[in-house]
């Protein structure tokens, strides 16, 4: 119950200053799902020294708890964040048990920028490739938007869609 308690406090204290909330909607490919892609929703939260992407279940199970009249909260849902700022450090938070374990790295994603362009959604994106954590990933981001954040680790693209 201590670790819950803390954890709330952090993020909350993390997530005091001016925040701007992003929304991603994450399809990924699990093998305990073999008829098609898990979907989930992602906050980003980014204020002026560090971000904070985790998943939407965190966020309505906070919310919950939080309700005057002490009704609506039926369990706590643990789901991995990640806790990162400007100078490219960042913690990822991930649930083992009652434990959270804290694993601490550094972005190193160089980013390839190719010509391949699309459109989507009235905006021009471009294509960029890079290898992390022993994974190709290719990234789909736009010079229009200005902000240099993506969602898990992923930072250093305009607009960045991976």
């Amino acid at each position: 119950m201590k670790r819950i308690v803390f954890l709330f406090v952090l993020v909350n204290l993390l997530l005091s200053a001016q925040t701007n909330r992003f929304i991603y909607e994450v399809r990924a490919k699990s093998p305990g799902h073999p008829s098609g892609a898990d979907k989930s929703n992602y906050y980003l939260d980014v204020n002026d020294d560090k971000t904070i992407y985790y998943n939407r279940l965190y966020f309505l199970s906070d919310s919950l708890s939080k309700r005057d009249d002490g009704f609506g909260f039926d369990g706590f849902k643990m789901t991995d964040f990640v806790v990162s700022n400007k100078r490219g450090d960042y913690s990822e938070i991930k649930p083992l048990g009652i434990n959270l374990i804290n694993l601490k790295d550094k972005y190193d994603q160089n980013w390839q920028v190719e010509d391949e362009r699309k459109d989507f959604q009235d905006r021009q994106l471009q294509k960029a490739t890079a290898q992390f954590g022993g994974r190709n990933w290719t990234a789909w981001f736009s010079s229009d938007i200005p902000l240099p954040y993506g969602p898990y680790v992923f930072h250093g693209l305009p607009g960045t869609d991976c």
